[in-house]
């Protein structure tokens, strides 16, 4: 006789969140901006505990000024990370644990700068430092850091 496996969602979770964009635009071609994400996420199996759920990522932002004509932009902009709590994370769960630190993943930011041009319909050249500060993050559940200061310089062709 063969036995018969079969995958059962028991659990009951529940999860809620939101995002915010905003932009001003004082002036003609200049521009604010900023954008945040939150995530909260539980599942319960059957008793009254709940415990958090996998792969649920601590706020996020990204705030920037930017400057841009219908020929060229500039932008300065900044990502941002929020930290999460060691109880906040699932123990059995697959959100790389060994790599918090005793209070957590800790909240980072970066500080970047981009700009470009085009030179045609179909062409543009864009040119950018990202991690300004060469600050040392990891992204929520990656297994490497993320890179320190980083040059960018990118052609673009449009078809």
């Amino acid at each position: 006789m063969t036995r018969v496996y079969a995958s059962q969602n028991k659990a009951k979770a529940f999860l809620y969140g939101g995002g915010l964009d905003a932009t001003y635009r004082p002036l003609l071609h200049f521009s604010i901006y900023g954008s945040v994400n939150y995530t909260y996420g539980r599942f319960n199996q059957g008793d009254s505990l709940t415990f958090p759920l996998d792969h649920i990522p601590p706020v996020t932002g990204r705030f920037g000024i930017k400057y841009a004509t219908s020929v060229w932009y500039t932008e300065l902009y900044s990502l941002y990370n929020g930290k999460k709590k060691l109880v906040d994370y699932n123990l059995a769960g697959e959100d790389n644990l060994p790599y918090a630190t005793p209070n957590g993943t800790p909240s980072w930011y970066t500080v970047n700068l981009r700009a470009g041009v085009t030179f045609a319909k179909y062409v543009q050249v864009q040119a950018g430092v990202e991690n300004i500060l060469d600050r040392n993050y990891r992204y929520f559940a990656s297994g490497m850091s993320a890179p320190g200061r980083n040059f960018v310089l990118a052609v673009r062709f449009k078809y």
